[in-house]
């Protein structure tokens, strides 16, 4: 399995996905959501890389939550509009900054903080925060 070392890690806090719940987020938005995202989602769920007491910070969004996010309702409507054509926010971070992740069907999606390119997949985006949760803040 793609993500297995997160999946193993007993500290990480995440909570399993209903099978339909993305598909029927993809269906809301209009979008496909990129395939590591999905998979990611599905085999892992949601949740944060810090602690269940911190969910609003350096956690994946669940399916519902990118949604609220892309549509600014719920605990997102205060947020700017960070979301471009080609992207979707998944991620929040230290301080509630959103990460975006690319909108391709390619086996790799790259992972942005605003407009700078900070992993090539999600994969690699996500084993650096659990090497160092705030690795992204470094220029």
């Amino acid at each position: 399995m793609k993500f297995s070392i997160m999946k193993d890690n007993t500290s990480l806090q995440f909570t399993p996905i209903k099978n339909d719940e993305v598909e029927q987020v993809e269906g809301e938005l209009g979008i496909v959501f990129p395939k590591e995202l999905k998979l990611f989602l599905t085999e892992i769920g949601y949740g944060s890389f810090v602690g269940e007491e911190e969910l609003d910070e350096n956690c994946v969004l669940s399916p519902a939550s990118i949604r609220d996010f892309r549509f600014r309702q719920g605990f997102f409507d205060a947020y700017p509009n960070y979301d471009v054509e080609n992207k979707i926010i998944f991620f929040i971070g230290w301080e509630s900054v959103p990460f975006s992740i690319e909108l391709t069907d390619g086996e790799q999606n790259a992972v942005y903080d605003n407009e700078k390119k900070i992993a090539n997949s999600l994969e690699e985006f996500l084993l650096k925060i659990i090497e160092d949760p705030e690795y992204f803040q470094r220029d």
